[in-house]
């Protein structure tokens, strides 16, 4: 509702909305509730997928924690645009070739 309100009221509303919240929470706790809700695509079987955990175990089928750096850069890309970047995806896979040249230059040091 904050946010379908066009003009000074709207942005005035989502100001107050944002001081609000940052009042309650840390920059860090914010991160992580925005991550824990956030939209990821749909898996193999058109379901959607929700959260960061989630989409680390359904879509590359491991825990977060244990995320391969080519995986939290394919991961990072889905967050950015779900509908236009899907797991193994040409397109996924050659925007993050930038990135994913940095994960193997990590592994090799």
């Amino acid at each position: 509702m904050l946010y379908t309100q066009a003009g000074v009221d709207g942005h005035f509303r989502t100001a107050i909305w944002v001081f609000w919240l940052d009042s309650l929470y840390r920059d860090d706790e914010l991160y992580a509730m925005m991550l824990a809700q956030a939209y990821y695509g749909r898996d193999s079987q058109g379901n959607a997928v929700y959260g960061t955990k989630n989409a680390a175990l359904t879509l590359f089928h491991v825990p977060v924690t244990e995320m391969a750096c080519q995986q939290q850069v394919q991961l990072i890309y889905m967050f950015k645009a779900p509908s236009l970047y899907r797991p193994g995806s040409a397109r996924l896979v050659e925007s993050s070739k930038h990135y994913m040249t940095l994960c193997q230059e990590q592994i090799q040091q």
